[in-house]
């Protein structure tokens, strides 16, 4: 599994949560101070994340955001995000759901999560999906108990959770089962 990709679903949804709150205008902020259980709430997020010098970086969509201050929580609905470097699309991931506690430092994907690390083609080359997988952004670390199905040209194999420390890049996965297919030789 590629670090880069998991560190990428985590910072976005703290992106997303960030600029949301950032555009939400002062009054609204003054306000919340007043009001701590008040909600904040958008529909139809579009976000495009570029360098400092303008090249396109991510696109994320979301068909609902909502926020709650006494909480410290987020939602967002409908999480579709496209990853680029050097302007080429890298991975995808999608999800049902995304859950971001305490400004963001616990972030929980729920419900028909997939993560696609791409090809230089824009294809495929490794897809993870699994029903529910949490996220801690600030210690760089991603785990689920859920079933994790993981496919690649060559095969594809399950496990019965996953904890990964993306800053060392090491991975655990529990009870695997696969099925290999080497690649033919001509």
């Amino acid at each position: 599994m590629d670090t880069r990709l998991l560190y990428v679903i985590a910072l976005s949804i703290a992106v997303l949560s960030g600029l949301f709150y950032f555009y939400s205008g002062k009054s609204a902020r003054l306000n919340a101070d007043k009001n701590q259980d008040l909600s904040y709430k958008a529909t139809n997020i579009h976000l495009l994340k570029t360098t400092e010098t303008g090249q396109l970086e991510a696109t994320t969509t979301a068909s609902k955001l909502q926020h709650w201050e006494q909480e410290d929580r987020s939602e967002l609905v409908q999480l579709q995000s496209t990853w680029y470097q050097q302007g080429q699309p890298t991975a995808t991931f999608n999800a049902d759901k995304a859950t971001g506690y305490n400004d963001n430092s616990k972030v929980i994907l729920s419900g028909n999560v997939r993560a696609k690390r791409l090809a230089n083609d824009g294809q495929p080359a490794i897809t993870f999906t699994t029903n529910q997988l949490t996220g801690y952004p600030k210690q760089n670390r991603i785990e689920t108990d859920q079933p994790v199905l993981i496919q690649t040209n060559q095969g594809q194999f399950s496990s019965q959770g996953l904890n990964a420390n993306l800053d060392q890049g090491q991975y655990n996965l529990f009870r695997i089962r696969g099925q290999y297919a080497p690649a033919s030789g001509s």
